[in-house]
């Protein structure tokens, strides 16, 4: 049996969609803020970079780098259209739990919501030092 069939049929429709997809994933020309995330299980790295509207606290984009991971790019597609227009003092909605698209093994790698909080942790402690 195909290896990557038999890796397809663990994931969501959803997921999948997103993943051939690929938006919002890579390099923002001028971020105001990046957040780096480790995932120990999976020896992953996410980065995520925000544009902040400085005059009104806004998310203005939202960009994650990973390794391709399936459930980070499907989480990076979602939170960057439900952030998108937000303010940064607004709460992020979770996604790495409990009801996430993923097969549970797959759950420790959906941490992009933790690598964008932490970019906008950055952004905080530049403004409020």
């Amino acid at each position: 049996m195909n290896y990557l069939k038999i890796q397809v049929r663990t994931y969501h429709n959803k997921v999948i969609e997103h993943f051939s997809r690929r938006e919002n994933v890579g390099f923002l020309d001028k971020p105001n803020h990046v957040g780096i995330v480790g995932v120990p299980a999976s020896a992953d790295i996410l980065r995520s970079q925000i544009q902040v509207d400085l005059g009104t606290g806004k998310l203005t984009d939202i960009t994650t780098l990973s390794n391709n991971e399936t459930s980070v790019i499907n989480n990076t597609m979602y939170l960057s259209k439900t952030l998108r227009g937000l303010s940064v003092n607004d709460q992020m909605p979770e996604t790495n739990k409990d009801d996430a698209p993923f097969p549970p093994a797959k759950l420790h790698c959906s941490v992009t919501e933790d690598s964008i909080q932490s970019a906008i942790n950055s952004y905080f402690a530049t403004r409020h030092g």
